[in-house]
């Protein structure tokens, strides 16, 4: 499933501008969980969301066939991670021309 490659690397791209942008203080996490586990140590915060990922990833593959709905959500969630990037794409272009 091509989709479930693109939703994992949207995420390792996604993680990395977070990380990028909060070391430069150009954005705050906009979920709380994950902003808690930034404050306590970004590294291994970006270790864990990647490691999850793939454990996620790896068992909705194994989930491909046996769940009809499947193929609907992970559309809608790539849509998602596209609209996250294009958040990410924006704030760097502000902070870039500031």
């Amino acid at each position: 499933m091509h989709i479930l490659l693109l939703i994992f690397l949207l995420t390792i791209a996604d993680i990395l501008f977070t990380y990028y942008g909060l070391s430069l203080k150009a954005i705050q996490e906009a979920n709380p969980f994950l902003a808690s586990l930034f404050e306590t140590n970004s590294l291994l915060t970006v270790c864990l969301v990647v490691l999850y990922m793939a454990a996620a990833c790896l068992f909705l593959y194994w989930a491909r066939n046996k769940v009809s709905w499947l193929q609907s959500v992970l559309n809608y969630l790539l849509y998602a991670k596209i609209g996250v990037m294009v958040l990410h794409f924006r704030w760097i272009i502000l902070h870039k021309w500031n």
